[in-house]
């Protein structure tokens, strides 16, 4: 009798259970639909995605389920009461989120629903919002700055440009959701179309928003303070290679980018059989110097496994082979050159883009860090050496006696008139605040060029930097550099491989 009583109560229970799981759904062998094929997602939006399938012969109907990730249980999206209904939207969703489903097809016996003996599951994925408040809007003739509400949970934006042939290419990718604002160098006589999109890393799979367009217009003659000259991303078939030496550590190739019609001559160190994307530093001379006299910086860089480019400013020496001429040169050329080196390099098939660091030397390290302020989401972080931040007090000494046809230094060659016209009233430092990231400058302590003062102020205008100082040393760090005391590189360039390797990801 207790057995009796038993037996029934693990019944009792078994249907109980049942009835909780499936009270009106009951997958009976022999009478089932069959399974349902061709599951698939229709479209999607930011909120909904409509799934759609194969009708199933003899089905009454279909359920759909959605899996919850917090409960780890499978609950009920929709219900479909017709047999030839084959798509059905799932709405109130999170955008830019995965989502699981599964479908069953069931046929009626009372009311009772009999279902397929098999769902058929999928992934699926909301679009993610689009960054909303995109503008465009010059900040003077050869700049343009793009600005945007951050979307939540991105991971980042991708900003396109317009061709002249109506293609939309890519300009950069920003790989962080707080940055909300990029700068791009653009002809004073041009106009254009750019759009941003936003993205979110989910697994390995990638959710992007709709596009966001913005147009520019032509600068007016009324902007003032020229940056750039520099144009959209360069095609890379633009690039040519000249002469390469190798070592057993490394290889030097000529390397010409170009700015406009300008023709830019540069070196690219590589270090020797190592593969793959490398992070890359694009170093930038002083006044009136070339390339060569960064070349101990460049060969110390690829032996510890960077690619290095240094090339010669346009102009920028009377012994440079880059085009244009010292007369025609300023600091802003010198910006432009940069900015279009940067968008050249950084596409390489070689050059990791999230990678990219900045070094310059005196006048250079005021470039770079200009530039940097410029475009700080391609930049990943940068090295001003005795950057020369002191260039526009020195040139205000002319007050409003500047000569017409520039003037003539036996040290420094050709200043031409524009070069002290369009620096010597210029904020340096307002211009430079603007790169959150973390820089190194490295400075001596008996620089009587540049003082060591103007480096003391940049570590307080700047959110994240730190000064190193390099005792007795003057305005130049080797002999390359015109060193006027000893050569300082084995205190100089362990600074510079600590600094690259803490802040490479």
């Amino acid at each position: 009798m207790k057995n009796t009583k038993r037996l029934l109560s693990l019944l009792l229970c078994l249907l109980m259970s049942v009835s909780v799981v499936f009270p009106s759904e009951i997958a009976y062998a022999g009478q089932q639909p069959s399974n349902v094929s061709g599951f698939s997602v229709k479209k999607f939006d930011t909120s909904s995605v409509t799934l759609k399938w194969k009708k199933v012969k003899g089905a009454d109907g279909y359920i759909i389920y959605r899996y919850n990730s917090s409960t780890k249980k499978w609950v009920k999206a929709r219900q479909i009461k017709k047999g030839s209904t084959t798509t059905a939207k799932i709405s109130k969703l999170t955008d830019g989120s995965q989502y699981k489903f599964k479908i069953y097809a069931y046929r009626l016996k009372g009311k009772i629903k009999v279902l397929s003996a098999k769902a058929v599951s999928l992934s699926a994925y909301t679009r993610l919002k689009a960054p909303e408040g995109f503008s465009a809007v010059r900040k003077n003739l050869y700049s343009v700055k793009l600005s945007w509400k951050k979307v939540k949970r991105a991971s980042g934006y991708i900003i396109e440009y317009k061709t002249i042939s109506g293609e939309w290419k890519r300009l950069a990718k920003i790989t962080e959701n707080e940055t909300a604002s990029y700068s791009v160098s653009v002809p004073s006589d041009s106009g254009g179309a750019v759009r941003i999109k936003s993205y979110r890393k989910i697994n390995k799979k990638t959710c992007l928003s709709k596009a966001k367009k913005a147009d520019f217009p032509k600068a007016q003659s009324g902007i003032s303070n020229a940056t750039s000259t520099t144009i959209f991303p360069v095609n890379t078939n633009n690039i040519s290679q000249g002469a390469t030496t190798s070592t057993d550590k490394y290889t030097v190739s000529e390397l010409y980018c170009y700015n406009g019609t300008q023709k830019i001559y540069g070196k690219m160190y590589l270090p020797t059989g190592k593969a793959g994307r490398l992070p890359a530093v694009i170093l930038s001379p002083s006044h009136s110097l070339t390339c060569d006299t960064m070349n101990s910086y460049c060969v110390m860089l690829a032996e510890q496994g960077y690619a290095a480019y240094s090339f010669d400013f346009c102009g920028g020496s009377n012994d440079s082979r880059s085009d244009g001429s010292m007369n025609d040169m300023t600091v802003f050329t010198e910006v432009s050159d940069l900015k279009a080196v940067i968008s050249q390099i950084r596409v390489l098939d070689y050059i990791d883009e999230n990678n990219l660091f900045l070094l310059g030397t005196s006048q250079g390290g005021l470039v770079s860090a200009l530039t940097a302020d410029d475009l700080p989401e391609l930049i990943k972080g940068m090295i001003l050496m005795y950057p020369a931040f002191n260039i526009a007090d020195q040139m205000s000494f002319f007050g409003d006696n500047i000569p017409e046809n520039g003037m003539t230094t036996p040290i420094s060659g050709t200043i031409g008139h524009d070069y002290i016209v369009t620096i010597k009233d210029y904020d340096i430092y307002a211009n430079i605040a603007g790169f959150k990231k973390d820089v190194l400058i490295i400075h001596g302590t008996s620089d009587n060029i540049v003082p060591i003062s103007y480096s003391e102020r940049a570590i307080k205008t700047y959110s994240y930097a730190e000064l190193k100082t390099i005792d007795g040393a003057g305005h130049g760090f080797n002999k390359d550099n015109y060193s006027l005391f000893k050569d300082y590189d084995e205190q100089v360039n362990p600074l510079i491989i600590q600094y690259l390797s803490n802040h490479i990801s």
